[in-house]
């Protein structure tokens, strides 16, 4: 079954464009999909994970990528 995962804006202090995640109360287990998530940012430069479900962004462009892929 997949985790469909809903991203939302955060204001953080130090200054960038960061997502972070949320999914249905009854999915618990997105630790996978998560490093997954992780390795395409790797692979793709395109965005830091910065804790469990945030991550941060240089660019909006950055975003829009990140988000064509993973919403």
């Amino acid at each position: 079954m997949e985790i469909k995962l809903k991203w939302q804006t955060v204001n953080r202090a130090p200054k960038g464009r960061w997502l972070k995640a949320s999914w249905p109360e009854d999915e618990y287990d997105v630790n996978l999909l998560f490093w997954n998530i992780q390795e395409w940012c790797d692979q793709n430069k395109c965005g830091v994970r910065m804790s469990y479900d945030m991550w941060k962004f240089r660019s909006k462009a950055e975003v829009t990528a990140f988000l064509l892929r993973w919403s």
